[in-house]
């Protein structure tokens, strides 16, 4: 995923007719770059654009507009952290032994990344891996990485974005993973 620009827009519907069209809207309303517009479970459509605030700004709205009650989720997110690409592609790497995990689980996509960017701005940890609804019933999670004290006050940030728009799930933080969990993937 190659974001472009110091904004990520993102919608996300229950109807993958209706998120077609809003795509359509999004590319012909402002100059922006789309990152991605497929399928997601269980048959809902997400759209991933990026670019400058204002047209992502404008973008998001007139898409939005035209979804109407398919709208599921929506983001703007402002200068998008660093590590969330990396970690929507799952390059985010792995954990190393004597760290903490952090998982948390959401009912949106854009929930998920608001969340992870959160984290990531909040606490020193790296991104692993957001897990955007594809398989997993339309849930998604993220997974992060760092000491304790961090996981910890990554995973509160996250949870008052995410507990804000009302659909979060659960979070966990391992201390110390058992080594065989850390050689596996999590996904």
């Amino acid at each position: 995923m190659k974001i472009e620009g110091d904004a990520l827009g993102l919608l996300e519907t229950s109807s993958i007719a209706a998120g077609v069209r809003a795509t359509d809207e999004v590319l012909k309303t402002a100059t922006i770059r789309l990152v991605e517009a497929c399928p997601v479970s269980p048959g809902k459509f997400l759209v991933v654009f990026s670019g400058g605030v204002a047209e992502v700004e404008a973008s998001l709205g007139r898409g939005g507009a035209v979804c109407g009650p398919h709208l599921v989720d929506r983001l703007l997110l402002p200068r998008v952290h660093q590590d969330v690409a990396p970690a929507i592609e799952r390059q985010g790497g792995k954990p190393e032994l004597g760290v903490a995990i952090g998982v948390v689980e959401t009912l949106t996509v854009a929930s998920t990344i608001e969340g992870a960017d959160a984290a990531a701005k909040a606490a020193r940890v790296r991104l692993l891996e957001i897990a955007p609804a594809r398989g997993i019933g339309g849930k998604a999670y993220f997974t992060m990485t760092g000491d304790v004290a961090a996981v910890e006050a990554a995973a509160q940030a996250a949870r008052a974005v995410i507990d804000a728009r009302g659909v979060h799930l659960r979070t966990e933080v391992l201390a110390g993973p058992h080594e065989i969990l850390l050689r596996r993937e999590i996904s």
